[in-house]
């Protein structure tokens, strides 16, 4: 079974809340989010961590250590004690889980913009079925970004050679199936996984979180 917890960063998470996280993090990562200009991005990445820290516990992993995350060479954060995948854009963040399976998750604010610039990165099939229907761009780039990210490979895989069809991404004549989620207005996301499984999807709100920190 999978869990996906998604949570809102329109307004900042409430300090507490974020310096009881923050400091939680290992060094690398809070210099990340130091670094950050906008506080969005910081909230947003932070938010990140916070629902995976959140959504181990609800697997009955209590001791998981956000400071003992660590990356790929690819970049992509890895855990040994479960499987994750994070994504955040506009005002949210989702953090998809599970113990024993891997996935993929983007999440894509659905806002105007011209796709003529990425009708390269679309096989010839998915770029007629985008110019005729537009709405269906970001499924398109949601799936295709999950299934990059199931993978963990980065731009090594050019997007040309990965494929929507119906609810299955294709790569190397392998079907992996994908998940759509059109539970929040003005966006767009995808769960793409090796096989189809069980989902369990949550919205957390970050400043409930105060709450329990008290009794800590």
């Amino acid at each position: 079974m999978i869990l996906i917890l998604y949570a809102s960063v329109a307004d900042p998470i409430e300090t507490q809340v974020f310096d009881h996280y923050f400091f939680q993090l290992n060094s690398t990562d809070q210099h990340r989010i130091k670094r950050f200009i906008r506080w969005q991005d910081a909230h947003a990445t932070l938010g990140g961590r916070i629902l995976l820290k959140l959504g181990a516990e609800q697997l009955g992993i209590d001791n998981l250590q956000l400071s003992d995350l660590q990356a790929t060479k690819n970049g992509k954060p890895f855990l040994k004690e479960l499987q994750f995948n994070i994504s955040h854009s506009g005002d949210y963040v989702a953090c998809a889980l599970s113990l024993a399976t891997g996935m993929g998750v983007d999440i894509e604010q659905a806002k105007p913009m011209s796709f003529e610039d990425f009708h390269r990165q679309f096989t010839p099939s998915e770029w007629n079925n985008i110019n005729n229907q537009p709405e269906h761009f970001f499924e398109h780039w949601c799936a295709k970004e999950a299934f990059i990210k199931l993978e963990g490979r980065g731009l090594e895989i050019p997007l040309t050679q990965v494929e929507l069809k119906g609810n299955q991404i294709f790569y190397e004549g392998v079907a992996h199936p994908v998940q759509f989620f059109n539970h929040l207005d003005g966006y767009k996301m995808a769960m793409v996984t090796e096989e189809v499984e069980a989902f369990e999807l949550k919205e957390i709100d970050f400043n409930d979180l105060r709450k329990s920190i008290k009794h800590q």
